[in-house]
């Protein structure tokens, strides 16, 4: 069946709806879905510490913190949006591109179809590092 919009108008319209929920936030909606979740640093295999089990003061002081690093957040719903209709996941590795004194430049973040071998993940990461460290270093002297 046609449609009178594109495939490329949902997109767009799913990105901008996405932008909306991680943006317009309520910041009392933070500490409640903080209720019951985890605190990675402080959950092993033989305990869990979740952010409701903190003390209040530790527990306000993360909730803002979490706020604030939502509020900030880089709009990356339209890359999302493709890279779920494209059936990608996101790699949990980044490139960081850094001078030789250290200030960070920039960052890379990859796309990967679930069955890319682990193997060849490593290795196309490694393989990109060497060519923007060739390339784009060198050329730039940073």
């Amino acid at each position: 069946m046609n449609h009178d919009y594109t495939e490329e108008d949902l997109r767009i319209e799913a990105a901008r709806q996405h932008n909306n929920l991680t943006t317009d936030h309520v910041y009392s909606v933070v500490g409640e879905e903080m209720e019951g979740s985890p605190v990675p640093s402080l959950t092993s295999d033989e305990s869990t510490t979740h952010w409701d089990d903190l003390s209040p003061y530790d527990f306000d002081s993360a909730e803002r913190g979490i706020d604030d690093l939502l509020s900030s957040a880089a709009n990356t719903s339209a890359w999302a949006v493709e890279m779920g209709a494209d059936e990608m996941n996101p790699s949990p590795h980044s490139l960081d591109i850094r001078s030789r004194s250290g200030p960070l430049y920039g960052r890379v973040h990859l796309a990967i179809h679930p069955s890319m071998p682990d193997s060849l993940h490593r290795k196309l990461l490694h393989d990109i590092g060497k060519i923007i460290n060739e390339n784009t270093l060198e050329q730039w002297d940073l």
